[in-house]
């Protein structure tokens, strides 16, 4: 992927550490083991499809446990992402992208400011990535309220129906979805 190129689907997502809501700060690749990741980025303003959105997830989290990480990233800061996280319920890792890096990554319009967090304004935007932090799908300018269904369905059926056989042989290191079909 090319420096300040959208991301697209087969790219490695890139590697940072943001601050969390409660302060901390959080790499991603300490959520990306083991099972894949959903990346919501976007403005949750009171009343926004955003702030719908963030409340169906929270409502359903119980689904996600097993599924995949959530984690959720927008402009704002520590206090207002800790005071957005009580007031949906959000179990779920609120990021800091107060630079606007990674919104940048993944919205496709040209940005109407040079403020590098507009991207955030522009539209609910939501990126899967497997284990191995590769994207496996972008999902941009969300406003169908079905869409939490279809994104679990996608989830059930990344490893559904795929089974690998492997015989004994030299050693060989396995790594799925590397190379696109």
């Amino acid at each position: 992927m090319a420096q300040n190129a959208l991301l697209e689907v087969n790219d490695c997502l890139p590697r940072f550490k943001l601050l969390n809501h409660r302060g901390k700060g959080s790499d991603l690749l300490r959520h990306a083991m083991g099972r894949p990741m959903v990346l919501v980025l976007g403005a949750a303003q009171p009343g926004s499809i955003g702030e719908r959105f963030l409340r169906d997830l929270a409502d359903r989290s119980a689904e996600w446990d097993g599924r995949a990480h959530v984690l959720i990233f927008n402009a704002d800061g520590r206090d207002a992402n800790a005071n957005l996280a009580e007031r949906l319920g959000l179990p779920f890792p609120i990021l800091s992208d107060g630079e606007g890096k990674l919104a940048a990554l993944v919205t496709s319009e040209p940005a109407e400011s040079d403020d590098p967090t507009s991207a955030y304004a522009r539209g609910l935007c939501v990126v899967v990535a497997d284990a191995n932090c590769r994207v496996l799908r972008i999902d941009r300018n969300i406003e169908d309220a079905a869409y939490l269904s279809r994104l679990a369905g996608y989830l059930d059926g990344l490893e559904s129906g795929v089974s690998h056989e492997i015989r004994p042989a030299a050693p060989v290191l396995y790594i799925p979805r590397v190379l696109d079909k």
